[in-house]
């Protein structure tokens, strides 16, 4: 084993710091920021804009009628705002483009999450913002929106058996299947192209030359798949769905492949219907749209935003009373017609109002016109819908906080140097890779090619190995000590040499002891909540750049 007496130093040089000072500040036009918004009918919005008074009457929805609404009671037009949807025109790619309004929901007389997304989201970003929308009603995941990597649609036992017990012809099911399969998840990618291959057939003021970032990705679609029980068929129990969780994941790795955004922030809407107190098969649902969320690999740049808590539980009863008069309503109805079948439409539905009066309370009936639509598609209300909207926006708002250029490289070792510590949230990770001949010396018990890898966080240093699987890296701290990270942000703001104490060997006495690095690999990057925001390489002692 190495005598930790012949140690010597890994020096690294670091260039971008000491000889470009001044990249960071150079002024150049921004990007123009592009979200895509995706899913079925929620996101498609059955929310007609006459619920938009309702807002009025809780305080907390209350400033967000001021941002949807104009003074004279039209809906707002943002001028900073564009949008481009299709499939709310019909079941087809039918393209609906301008300055974001209302309107760009299922019918021109309605809303979905776009509206306060849009508002709050160039509010929050205080720059100009381009949506493309994707959302066609009754489109599930597990089908429609498959993503390519999930490959073709295989029926489980338990739904083949279903079909063919219950008289479907199968030759002709399967064929469907397959054509179904993925159609939406392309012409949610075809469309997306075709935008950003022509910016300014949707956007007028832009500028080619500014450019333009994917920057997130708004997914609010489950129905069809909480429904699909042949599909999940154990749906009632404990991971009942983790099939669509996995199937999420897989989706958001394809669409990033696909548009070339390794890193495009996710938001995942997870269904909210019935509230707190949904039946337990939802419940597991929401913990299988949430799941992405949660692994390690998406840390930082996937969000699950809970929409649970802006279900209005009191107005969704009042809705479930109505329909329940609807019988009584018709009825009622077709009696006064049989006595005057001259009366007109409006006449008819006076009669039917009649029978509200009858049940409900003044206070009843303002509230009910909060309501347009079913439960499954949020009440069609506005009070539910444009906060939804507005938590997508800020939870987009935040991944991008901790993506904002104050936080670059230089920032963080500055912040770390003043303070003798590296913020939370910021890895330094310094690794090397020797060529066999500077590895061994007599006596050492190391591979033909040493490879080390350092973390540096707050207050510590980290020894770690790497693991590829599937062509993903992933990082493991095998070993660890206290460490003073005032000084090695120092070294790198300065452009000094790093001295990094190696180990070699293996057991319980093998310490930190010091290697010649003189050829081979060597890098450094600087990560911030998962996300690389400097990454330095050299070879064969060529010199680090960026």
């Amino acid at each position: 084993m190495t005598n930790i007496g012949q140690s010597v130093k890994f020096r690294v040089i670091v260039v971008v710091f000491g000889l470009m000072p001044g990249i960071a500040s150079q002024a150049v036009a921004k990007p123009l920021k592009v979200f895509i918004l995706a899913g079925q009918s929620n996101m498609q919005g059955h929310v007609n804009v006459s619920t938009f008074d309702s807002l009025a009457d809780d305080p907390k929805t209350a400033l967000i009628l001021k941002e949807v609404r104009n003074a004279d009671g039209t809906p707002r037009v943002c001028e900073k705002v564009w949008i481009s949807s299709i499939g709310c025109a019909g079941d087809d790619p039918t393209e609906q483009k301008g300055k974001l309004t209302a309107g760009f929901g299922a019918s021109p007389a309605e809303i979905g999450p776009e509206f306060t997304f849009g508002i709050y989201m160039e509010k929050l970003l205080g720059e100009p913002i381009l949506i493309i929308k994707t959302a066609w009603g009754g489109k599930d995941l597990h089908t429609d929106f498959r993503p390519p990597s999930a490959g073709p649609f295989v029926w489980s036992d338990f739904e083949f058996n279903a079909r063919k017990k219950s008289g479907d012809n199968m030759e002709k099911d399967k064929a469907e299947k397959t054509k179904a399969t993925g159609a939406s998840y392309r012409l949610m990618i075809a469309h997306v192209r075709k935008v950003l291959s022509g910016i300014k057939r949707v956007v007028p003021q832009y500028d080619p030359g500014q450019g333009y970032e994917l920057a997130g990705f708004v997914w609010f679609q489950g129905f069809n798949d909480l429904v699909s029980t042949w599909t999940y068929d154990k749906c009632n129990q404990p991971g009942g769905y983790d099939m669509y969780g996995q199937l999420l994941a897989q989706f958001i790795r394809d669409v990033r492949k696909d548009l070339s955004a390794p890193k495009m922030p996710f938001v995942i809407g997870v269904m909210g219907l019935n509230g707190a107190k949904p039946p337990q098969n939802e419940l597991y649902f929401r913990q299988a749209q949430a799941a992405p969320a949660s692994l390690p690999e998406f840390k930082g740049n996937v969000v699950a935003v809970e929409t649970a808590p802006f279900w209005d539980n009191d107005l969704n009863v009042l809705r479930e009373r109505l329909q329940a008069l609807w019988a009584k309503m018709d009825a009622r109805a077709a009696e006064a017609v049989k006595k005057n079948p001259k009366m007109t439409g409006e006449e008819v539905e006076e009669v039917k109002m009649q029978v509200v009066g009858e049940n409900f309370t003044p206070e009843e009936q303002k509230r009910l016109r909060g309501v347009s639509n079913f439960g499954f598609h949020y009440l069609g209300a506005a009070k539910i819908m444009a906060p939804i909207g507005k938590a997508f926006a800020e939870a987009m708002a935040d991944v991008h906080e901790r993506k904002r250029t104050p936080m670059d490289a230089r920032t963080v070792l500055e912040k770390g140097h003043a303070s003798g510590a590296l913020p939370e949230g910021i890895v330094v990770r310094i690794g090397a890779c020797l060529g066999a001949a500077h590895a061994k010396a007599p006596g050492d018990r190391v591979s033909e090619e040493l490879k080390e890898m350092w973390e540096f966080t707050s207050n510590q240093v980290h020894r770690v190995v790497i693991e590829s699987k599937e062509g993903k890296l992933s990082y493991h701290r095998i070993e660890s000590r206290p460490f003073d990270s005032k000084g090695i942000c120092k070294d790198l703001l300065e452009g000094k040499a790093i001295e990094i104490h190696a180990r070699k060997g293996e057991g319980p006495e093998v310490a930190f002891v010091g290697t010649s690095y003189h050829l081979g690999l060597r890098s450094i990057e600087v990560v911030w909540n998962g996300e690389t925001i400097l990454d330095l390489h050299e070879t064969n002692g060529a010199g680090l750049d960026v």
